[in-house]
């Protein structure tokens, strides 16, 4: 049956003539009254004819005319008249949303029977539900706008919080300037400035003084009183600064209670406890301390207040320092008549040193020797170094790569340096290079004589001890390397190996011979059967086929020599060692058999293993011979008396 619907809808009142053309139904109790909109229409068919049944309806309201957002929806059971007429109360079921009509925008209903949607039409209110709608509002503002009173009679906001009067201020200021209360209610500018350029003068507007400073905070005295004060809580001064026209400063000096010259600058020098830095001419240093009387000039605190350091200048040119250990001045440095005594009375020598406590003498060079000491007699030496405690006799430091750090030398029979220790467990002599980062030699031994035959170093132990020791604990490096006519002809690298230009005699397993490999060497390890590359020259790889004639020996474990086309101090990373003959442990398989003692051993069809040989052996497959068992199963590795034939 094809359907159609008539309607008229009224909002927020009754229409008496739509309650004479149809039953009215009884608004839903569950819904409030006040929320609920009467709505009349009209069933009928396609073709025409009134439908009096009783009809399932939808009823959606939207937003806009066609498509939009649906804003509300209900489905309700109608009961026409027997003309079709129908009358309903939208939102009976579920409540209108408020908010929908809060505020002036066009709503629009669309009526669904039977799954048929007629075409929507506007909703429009009747003349006193205009007014109505502002019902909710004053001046067309929510209540939230103004301030109610609470039970207590005191104004608060409609949400409950309670209302504060701000008091009046009066006054006037100048812009940039901190503001101060001159009364209760009114206020004024202060002497604290905040500049653009968020700098702060206090005392001044212009914090750069005229572009003189660039500091964060400037403090300009308005007269020569205090500029900066702190006290303590009991109001007592512990810290107060005057700054003088002449540049000077003065400090508050609690003890006196009055103020005492403190620092002066002065054409770029500064001066304590003196307004001329330079003392009338006689100074030209950039830093001048002058004691008031005969106390300490300088001193240097921790923070328990014990002395660090302290110094006096006395009349006669002496200094004297603070011993923290002794709490004694004791004499410093000392200069008269020329020479100069440190830690004595200077003597007829140029340089006279005395101490009980620390180094006599440390002398520096860049260049030169550091100390260089000569003797002409048999009986002395250049330097001696004595150590009867636990600490080195002699230690030299250079940071030049040609100049030594000790230089003795000895005219005659004697020693040029001799160090030597009496009771303790001490060095005789130490030479140390590279110190603070220097790249000198810590020792160095040369026979310059062309036509001398003594030896050019000598050790010689009466003890259990090593006669020569050599510690190698850097990262990289050699232990020794030995040179013939300035170039390398030997060296042991820090692992142990040595190398030799002209070959060695030494025990070992095998021999080997550095060889380059197909591929990367990390795909290769000791034990590989080798056979030679068929795509490069002077190159091995792993055997691939069974009886290979190609194979030439096995990957070393470790071989007693190994032969290298390449200097001793080419890299051999690229290669492994190929051992050619000699005892080698080596990989094998039961591919043919089980192997036995003394037998034949040709590349099997495994990569890199060996197998026992067959009946006919092709010349030049054998690897070698099998000098332990192997029943299996699969591979293993046993040691192979290596010798290809």
């Amino acid at each position: 049956m094809r359907w159609s619907v008539a309607f008229t809808l009224l909002l927020l009142g009754h229409s008496a003539m739509a309650a004479a053309q149809a039953p009215t139904p009884a608004a839903d109790t569950q819904s409030s009254t006040t929320r609920q909109v009467p709505f009349s229409g009209l069933l009928s068919d396609r073709g025409g004819a009134a439908v009096a049944s009783a009809t399932s309806v939808t009823f959606a309201l939207y937003d806009t005319r066609e498509g939009g957002e649906v804003l509300w929806t209900e489905v309700q059971q109608v009961q026409p008249d027997a003309s079709g007429r129908y009358t309903v109360y939208l939102g009976s079921s579920t409540p209108l949303p408020q908010e929908s009509f809060s505020q002036e925008q066009a709503r629009w209903l669309e009526v669904v029977a039977n799954g048929r949607a007629l075409p929507r039409v506007a909703l429009v209110a009747v003349p006193y539900a205009l007014r109505a709608a502002d019902a909710e509002t004053l001046a067309g503002r929510p209540a939230s706008s103004f301030v109610v009173a609470g039970p207590d009679g005191k104004l608060e906001t409609a949400a409950g919080e309670a209302l504060t009067a701000d008091p009046v201020v009066d006054g006037s200021g100048v812009p940039g300037q901190l503001a101060k209360f001159t009364s209760a209610t009114t206020v004024s500018s202060s002497i604290i400035t905040e500049t653009g350029t968020n700098r702060i003068g206090i005392g001044t507007t212009d914090p750069s003084e005229g572009g003189v400073f660039d500091s964060k905070v400037t403090i300009r005295a308005f007269d020569s009183g205090t500029a900066l004060a702190i006290s303590n809580q009991a109001g007592v001064p512990r810290y107060a600064l005057n700054i003088n026209a002449d540049g000077s400063w003065v400090t508050y000096d609690r003890a006196t209670g009055t103020f005492q010259p403190g620092i002066a600058q002065n054409g770029g020098r500064v001066g304590i406890a003196t307004t001329d830095p330079v003392g009338g001419g006689v100074v030209d240093s950039k830093f001048t301390v002058r004691n008031l009387d005969n106390n300490t000039g300088i001193a240097v605190l921790n923070q328990a207040n014990a002395r660090r350091f302290a110094l006096n200048t006395l009349a006669t040119g002496a200094w004297q320092m603070y011993d923290g250990g002794t709490n004694t001045w004791n004499a410093g440095l000392t200069q008269l008549n020329g020479n100069l005594g440190m830690g004595t009375v200077p003597s007829t020598s140029k340089l006279t040193v005395t101490s009980s406590t620390s180094n006599g003498v440390l002398s520096t060079a860049s260049a030169g020797n550091g100390v260089w000491g000569i003797a002409s007699a048999s009986f002395a030496a250049g330097v001696i170094g004595d150590n009867s405690g636990g600490g080195e006799a002699v230690v030299g430091r250079t940071n030049s790569d040609t100049a030594g750090a000790v230089v003795g030398r000895n005219d005659g029979d004697g020693y040029g340096v001799r160090g030597f220790t009496a009771v303790g467990a001490g060095i005789g002599v130490l030479g140390q290079g590279g110190i603070s980062g220097g790249t000198g030699r810590g020792g160095r031994f040369e026979q310059i004589n062309n036509a001398s035959a003594a030896n050019a170093l000598e050790a010689t132990t009466n003890g259990t001890g090593a006669g020569f020791l050599v510690n190698h604990t850097g990262a990289s490096g050699n232990l020794a390397i030995f040179q013939s006519a300035s170039a390398n002809v030997a060296r042991i690298d820090k692992t142990g190996r040595g190398f030799f230009n002209n070959g060695t005699q030494a025990s070992g397993a095998d021999v080997a011979e550095s060889f380059a490999v197909d591929g990367a060497v990390h795909e290769y390890e000791p034990g590989d059967v080798l056979e030679i590359s068929t795509d490069h020259d002077r190159r091995v790889r792993k055997s691939s086929e069974a009886n290979s004639t190609r194979v030439v020996g096995v990957y070393a474990t470790k071989p007693g020599v190994l032969l290298s086309d390449l200097s001793i101090d080419a890299d051999h990373g690229d290669r492994i060692p190929m051992g050619v003959i000699g005892v080698i442990p080596t990989k094998v398989s039961v591919e043919n058999g089980v192997i036995r003692r003394g037998d034949l051993l040709v590349a099997s069809s495994t990569a890199g293993h060996a197998m026992k040989a067959g009946t006919h052996v092709p010349t030049g497959a054998v690897v070698g011979k099998a000098l332990a068992d192997f029943t299996g199963p699969g591979t293993g590795v046993i040691d192979v008396f290596v010798n290809v034939r």
